[in-house]
């Protein structure tokens, strides 16, 4: 099973009696699990957006939890974050 198949196994099982996840988290799941080829941390990420859903609909944990996945895709990437200020850019090592 690849890691694409194994973060939409995931997807399904949490999803199984009702929708927990809206199409973003879906895609930031299967994007993740993709990229990084974690399957721990796949499992991580989609049980703590599932809990945070289900927490009376967290939303600031869940925007916190996709932002973090999201940093994490784009460092696994060799992008790395440069702050100054309140400005924030992304610079490639290629």
């Amino acid at each position: 099973m690849t890691a694409m198949e194994y973060a939409e196994k995931l997807i399904a099982d949490k999803e199984r009696d009702k929708t927990v996840f809206d199409n973003s988290q879906r895609n930031l799941i299967v994007n993740f699990a993709y990229k990084l080829d974690d399957r721990a941390a796949t499992e991580e990420l989609a049980n703590n957006l599932a809990a945070a859903a289900v927490a009376a609909e967290n939303t600031e944990e869940i925007n916190r939890l996709m932002w973090e996945a999201e940093e994490k895709i784009e460092k696994s990437a060799g992008w790395h974050d440069r702050s100054f200020g309140n400005a924030r850019i992304w610079v490639s090592e290629r």
